[in-house]
């Protein structure tokens, strides 16, 4: 996608998605308001009873990535299964959504065991692991750890603000599509150096205006248009961006819900015939050949 980059990108992953366009997520009214980990647990605390697991590894295997879930004094054993299949076991049952929190802070706890650290990534990455137990992870000397901590949904603010400087591209791609990143670790983001970084931060919707007018002139073509497919960007970055060199970008533009009538009359006398058909398609466009008789017509 980034003509002599090697970035790793997977258009699979953008932020626009397969359809091609960005549809973002509004911003939580309170950034420092927990997620699902921070809600009230259903799950017993404690007085887990004692289990009798099956001899069959298979059958262990099963029961610790089911769903609906085993019972939680099951996922609570089986996140120390280290027979049969490795910890393949341990694993699924760390990546179980059903598993008590304080199953998952015992394997974060396990961090620096080079053996059990598949389990501690895949707790690391499960949305329920309480925020004191990722604050931890997030200093882990295992990368793909702290990636899994980047991306976490529950992960505090703050954290997510340390990892932004983490020296893993990874690590700050997966910052940079948190929706818990704050403005403040956005802008540091926005100055990366590397481009699909650069490009997420483009996308996300509690990017600054500011930031996002800095990487609508980015030498690299997709993070300008993420800029001006992002819902959340200015009218006046739209305004530089409608005389961007890339059609669709300017197509883009032509979209946007909030495009201005005098940057759509600009693009009404575009060169290329799929620009000026948007700009007359858009809302705003139509409100504007009312009032001056036509002015953007062919």
């Amino acid at each position: 996608m980034f003509t002599g980059m090697n970035t790793g990108f997977d258009p699979r992953r953008h932020p626009r998605g397969l359809n091609g366009r960005f549809t973002p997520v509004p911003p939580p009214e309170d950034p420092d308001v927990g997620l699902a980990a921070d809600l009230a647990d259903p799950r017993p605390a404690s007085g887990l009873a004692a289990v009798v697991l099956p001899v069959d590894p298979e059958e262990r295997a099963e029961l610790a990535s089911v769903w609906p879930p085993a019972p939680p004094e099951v996922l609570d054993a089986l996140v120390d299964d280290r027979s049969g299949y490795g910890w393949g076991i341990a694993v699924a049952a760390a990546r179980n959504p059903a598993t008590p929190r304080g199953a998952l802070v015992r394997v974060a706890g396990r961090d620096g065991d080079e053996a059990f650290q598949p389990a501690v990534r895949a707790a690391a990455g499960n949305r329920f692991t309480p925020p004191d137990a990722l604050d931890t992870l997030a200093g882990s000397a295992d990368y793909h750890t702290r990636a899994a901590v980047a991306s976490n949904p529950n992960t505090r603010p703050a954290t997510l603000d340390r990892l932004a400087g983490d020296p893993e591209l990874a690590v700050r791609r997966n910052v940079a599509q948190n929706a818990r990143a704050t403005g403040d670790t956005l802008a540091r983001l926005a100055g990366d150096d590397d481009a699909e970084t650069r490009l997420w931060v483009a996308c996300h919707s509690r990017s600054r205006q500011a930031d996002l007018d800095r990487l609508a002139g980015d030498p690299v073509g997709d993070i300008r248009l993420g800029v001006a497919e992002n819902q959340f960007t200015s009218p006046e970055t739209l305004d530089r961006l409608a005389g961007d060199v890339r059609r669709d970008i300017r197509r883009a533009v032509a979209s946007h819900d909030t495009t201005e009538a005098a940057t759509l009359r600009r693009l009404a006398a575009d060169p290329d015939a799929d620009v000026r058909a948007d700009a007359a398609a858009h809302p705003a466009a139509t409100a504007a050949m009312r009032a001056t008789g036509g002015l953007l017509a062919d």
